[in-house]
């Protein structure tokens, strides 16, 4: 009795339900010019930016990056307990919100606020938004009221422990969103919801605060990646501005960082595959093979997308950790005993390629279900509401034309890489003895960019076929 329960709720929970439309579709009959052009002016502005860099830019300008504090009467507005405390506490309500819709609401997903704010308010919303304000995430993680609950303090200091489990937590929320067939499940998310409060109650008790959402929590990390490439820094407890990007550079050089970054782009790259003719077909036709030999059709595609997945993750890391080794041979680097690897001081010049390419898989899914989650914070539960007077709002899928998507797409591909090289030749200069010797090791890097964007172009542009 008890196993037929159990198979019972795993069908209900496995059962295949809507998910969210992916956004506005882009044909390459709505482009101006052909696909090809975009392909050679993206490599050209990629090899035009490494000359102007290696003849213009010849010794490190960006070590010390310049800061300036906010006055001091808005440095403590904004830092005041009032709004810190209360940010948490809205946040904490928020996430119980999201639980509370996904157990007791509508399981239809159009319907339903969940999977609205998991996949665009959380997801696409307020983790990118560190790359504007800051570390917006990690400030307002309900990881700080579970540690006031537990008697666990917020000031504790943060240890060193890699950033291998956040990597493996990155990618595991990939597999779901990417890879799992009914990852907008309603009521499987409530319980992932549930399983990750638990998590966070576990990490505050084993590690602290801190440490946990410096090093474990794996959406914490990411903010704080993104963060570093945001034009508002908090230095010695007062808030205050600096260039944009040149954070990125602070990053300490801690183990798995390499792997964080090149999974926030080896994951977003296999949302991109997954969208291609020819990865639908190859897939097609395995899942076939594979039926005819006994395996579920829903089984199969469950196994090639996550061999998928974890395919072009690795090419990605692979890549990059060879264009380090040719770096360091071609800009007669050495490697000091107890220093850290060359891939993880280079690894944070990689982040404007991972904000890249979120906004070019992601914008136009953001702009068409963005006006759905305003819709569903008027019903939450899929109840009949009509809390903030949205509930009857008509999603406009027409605000951009297709070409205007596409434009976005390319832009933010092309600019990512380019002030990725800009980065790492800033590094490269850190690292070598010489303007010569920071070129040769960067055409390794310039090759790994030409790779990176020629690759996400295409990724892209197939899905328009």
């Amino acid at each position: 009795m008890l196993v037929r329960c159990v198979a019972v709720l795993l069908a209900w929970l496995l059962a295949p339900q809507h998910a969210l439309a992916h956004g506005i579709p882009v044909q390459a009959k709505d482009l101006p010019v052909p696909l090809s052009w975009f392909y050679a002016g993206a490599g050209s502005a990629l090899v035009v930016s490494f000359a102007l860099l290696g003849g213009l830019w010849r010794s490190p300008r960006l070590t010390a990056p310049a800061w300036r504090a906010l006055p001091r009467r808005l440095d403590h507005l904004l830092q005041h307990q009032v709004i810190v405390g209360g940010s948490r506490a809205l946040m904490a309500a928020l996430v119980m919100l999201t639980l509370v819709a996904a157990t007791f609401g509508t399981t239809e997903v159009g319907d339903n606020l969940a999977p609205f704010a998991v996949f665009i308010g959380f997801w696409l919303v307020l983790l990118p938004a560190s790359v504007v304000v800051g570390d917006l995430w990690r400030a307002m993680h309900p990881a700080h009221v579970i540690g006031r609950l537990l008697g666990r303090t917020n000031d504790e200091r943060a240890a060193d422990a890699g950033l291998w489990w956040a990597a493996l937590g990155i990618a595991a929320f990939a597999w779901w969103e990417l890879v799992y067939p009914t990852a907008s499940n309603v009521r499987l998310l409530g319980l992932l919801v549930a399983a990750w409060l638990i998590l966070n109650v576990w990490g505050v008790r084993r590690v602290g605060t801190a440490t946990w959402l410096t090093s474990h929590e794996p959406f914490a990390v990411y903010s704080g990646l993104l963060a570093r490439l945001a034009p508002l820094e908090r230095r010695d407890g007062r808030l205050g501005l600096r260039w944009p990007l040149t954070g990125a550079l602070q990053q300490p050089p801690v183990a798995g960082l390499s792997l964080m970054c090149v999974m926030l782009i080896g994951t977003v790259s296999y949302d991109g595959l997954s969208r291609t003719r020819w990865w639908t077909v190859l897939v097609a036709d395995a899942t076939q093979q594979a039926s005819s030999m006994g395996l579920e059709a829903a089984h199969a595609r469950l196994v090639f997308g996550t061999f998928g997945l974890i395919t072009i993750a690795l090419f990605a890391y692979v890549a990059f950790e060879a264009s380090c080794v040719a770096a360091a041979h071609l800009g007669k680097i050495h490697r000091r005993p107890g220093a850290p690897r060359l891939s993880d001081r280079c690894a944070p010049t990689l982040l404007p390629i991972a904000v890249g390419y979120l906004i070019a898989h992601y914008a136009s899914f953001l702009i068409v279900q963005g006006q759905g989650l305003i819709r569903a914070m008027s019903d939450p539960l899929g109840l009949g509401w009509n809390l903030l007077g949205t509930a009857e709002m008509a999603i406009h899928s027409g605000v951009l034309s297709p070409a205007s998507i596409w434009f976005i797409q390319v832009g933010a591909i092309v600019v990512g890489h380019v002030a990725a090289l800009m980065l790492a030749h800033e590094r490269a200069l850190e690292l070598t003895t010489s303007p010569g010797a920071a070129m040769r090791s960067q055409l390794a890097m310039l090759v790994l960019m030409l790779v990176y964007t020629v690759g996400g172009l295409y990724f892209l542009s197939e899905g328009m076929m």
